[in-house]
């Protein structure tokens, strides 16, 4: 099912876990000083949807490798400013058909490498990321922020389109 979150606290401060395909969706815009700043885990598929952009400003962190689907419609963000926490090797995919912002860092433990895969919609990463594992590319748009947005591991393009070649340089 959905869950609708119509303010930032609605949750109170535990951690969001989205599992067995379930989705959050914002029954207003939840941005900026209104961003939801829970803590949140992908523990299995799960989707952002609804008609409103939302903000999450805790960190995700995937127990898994899951993929995270924004089926948000144009004109809408999902914004990630609180990163994501990929340890233990897992990968994060990214897909949908909605515009994702990842602002916040994303980071794996360093010792067992974690990868970022991008397989539709509009990724822009803007933080300094850290990850060890291969950053893929196999469908969407994927915008990059800085010559660090990639992380440190391998770049594998599979499909999809990229901003400016000179940045994704590594």
């Amino acid at each position: 099912g959905t869950l609708l979150i119509g303010a930032a606290a609605a949750l109170g401060s535990g951690t969001i876990i989205l599992q067995n395909s379930g989705a959050l969706a914002a029954s207003k815009s939840l941005t900026g000083t209104d961003a939801v700043a829970n803590p949140w885990r992908l523990g299995g598929p799960g989707t952002i949807g609804g008609a409103n952009s939302l903000e999450m400003r805790g960190t995700l962190t995937a127990a898994a490798s899951n993929t995270l689907t924004n089926s948000l419609p144009s004109g809408r963000t999902l914004t990630m400013s609180g990163g994501a926490n990929r340890a233990g090797g897992v990968t994060l995919t990214l897909a949908g058909t909605g515009a994702t912002v990842v602002s916040g860092t994303i980071y794996d433990d360093g010792v067992t490498p974690g990868g970022l895969t991008i397989a539709g919609g509009t990724t822009t990463l803007l933080a300094a990321n850290t990850y060890t594992g291969t950053t893929t590319l196999s469908g969407g748009v994927l915008a990059i922020g800085g010559s660090s947005a990639l992380g440190t591991g391998r770049i594998l393009f599979n499909g999809g389109t990229h901003g400016d070649t000179a940045e994704m340089q590594q």
